[in-house]
């Protein structure tokens, strides 16, 4: 692949990634509820509320918040190189 291809991919998928998770992240922290870990939400229906599952809702709130930091790490490497 073209290295300026590759650069500007690079770029707009942490774009991306950083504006998704930010939303759900802000999404969460406003109601409350996060869905579960990637796609188990869809099948078991798995909301973890801050009230009845406080632990997994603070976990699922740093996988997120670890997301988020990882793809804007990705769009300003990808960017700055």
């Amino acid at each position: 692949m073209n290295d300026s291809v590759k650069r500007w991919f690079l770029i707009v998928t942490g774009l991306l990634g950083a504006i998704s998770s930010g939303a759900l992240i802000l999404s969460s922290l406003r109601s409350g509820v996060t869905p579960g870990p990637s796609l188990a939400w869809w099948v078991t229906d798995t909301n973890y509320s801050s009230a009845a599952h406080p632990s997994q809702y603070g976990f699922m709130l740093f996988a997120y918040i670890a997301g988020l930091i990882g793809f804007a790490w990705l769009a300003w490497h990808s960017y700055r190189n």
